[in-house]
């Protein structure tokens, strides 16, 4: 949308006749400006003819972005025959202003008829720059995964940033891909990518900061931005069987199974159950919820088991969430007595022997 505003830079004949007064453009201070910075125009008025002139208004057509901060302040004004006056007009160009061309015109204001020069064109350079913005989204990364992670840019800036590429960096952390390249940004666009963020084991949870480094090209200039981004690292949680109890076996008989299941963190576990297996028994209500637990908390999970044979294998199985879906298994051994009524009964815990003289721990993620 072009503004018009109304300059004291033109001249009305004070007669009637065929006489003509002349406006130009002598001088503008800038030829390329800088938006939020100014530039000043000269404008010569002359006054060819053998009479005096008065001064009437000009039109000033500014395109969107411009405006005119300081300007004559005039009445009508006698120019005397063959006479020149000069005025100069600061304009200012707007933040924001998008790089280019623009013209801008100097015309005879339309209510006036009478002898007026033709109207005045000349044209300022914006030289804007590009100013990018960058931001990584993610939904959690946690100690030793790969998480997703969206890579947001918009140029911000008043001009077009092309070539570009971007690289991050975070301690015990990789990147995938660890540059990307992005092409060109016109102002006010925005590019949205994915990247792939894998941090080891030793980063410590919290707050931490990927640090960002930018390179583009505005026009022939190569530049260089940096900026971080802050992630929070979540911890992972840890659960384990702590302790396996049985009551006295028998086969034929209900026993009861405690498997105690505790968390040594150092994050939360959610939505933990279990699950127990039996070969040679049968499990009722085989699987236990436990809802959350917190790091170093403990929660027994209790099963009904029926032996049929004097030795029989179990195996529970563990899932929960922290950050992630977990499992882990374990496996253990029960020996069943024949009969209640033995002479020698089977006393405590009759047996709790790990596979292999000890248990084995196996987690995987899905």
């Amino acid at each position: 949308m072009n503004a018009k505003v109304v300059l004291i830079t033109s001249l009305l004949l004070a007669v009637s006749s065929s006489a003509m007064a002349s406006t130009t453009i002598s001088d503008i201070s800038k030829a390329k400006v800088k938006p939020g910075n100014t530039f000043t125009v000269q404008a010569t008025i002359h006054n060819s003819e053998y009479e005096s002139a008065t001064y009437k208004p000009l039109t000033l057509n500014l395109p969107e972005g411009f405006k005119v901060i300081n300007q004559p302040d005039e009445g009508l004004t006698e120019l005397c025959a063959d006479c020149s006056v000069e005025r100069t007009f600061k304009i200012k160009v707007e933040e924001g202003t998008a790089s280019g061309t623009y013209k801008i015109d100097l015309e005879p204001d339309s209510s006036y008829n009478t002898g007026f020069g033709q109207e005045e064109t000349f044209s300022i350079v914006v030289d804007g720059e590009p100013n990018l913005f960058i931001s990584i989204n993610t939904t959690g990364i946690v100690q030793g995964k790969d998480s997703e992670a969206s890579l947001k840019i918009r140029n911000t800036g008043t001009d077009t940033a092309s070539q570009i590429s971007v690289t991050f960096s975070m301690p015990s952390t990789s990147f995938d891909p660890s540059k990307m390249y992005l092409g060109s940004l016109r102002p006010e666009e925005t590019a949205v990518k994915n990247i792939s963020i894998r941090t080891s084991d030793a980063i410590s949870s919290g707050t931490h900061d990927i640090q960002i480094t930018s390179e583009y090209r505005d026009e022939s200039r190569k530049d260089v931005e940096k900026a971080s981004s802050s992630v929070y690292i979540q911890e992972n949680a840890e659960i384990t069987v702590s302790q396996i109890q049985t009551e006295e076996a028998y086969m034929g008989s209900d026993t009861r199974v405690m498997v105690e299941l505790e968390n040594t963190g150092p994050g939360e576990a959610e939505k933990l159950s279990s699950k127990l297996s039996c070969k040679n028994a049968k499990v009722q209500d085989s699987k236990a919820f436990a809802g959350s637990l917190d790091s170093g908390e403990s929660v027994p999970t209790v099963y009904q088991v029926i032996p049929n044979s004097g030795e029989v294998n179990c195996t529970v199985e563990i899932s929960y969430t922290d950050s992630k879906e977990e499992q882990a298994t374990q496996s253990f051994e029960i020996s069943a007595s024949r009969k209640r009524t033995d002479k020698i009964p089977i006393l405590g815990v009759l047996a709790v022997l790990l596979v292999g003289g000890t248990y084995y721990w196996r987690k995987k993620q899905e």
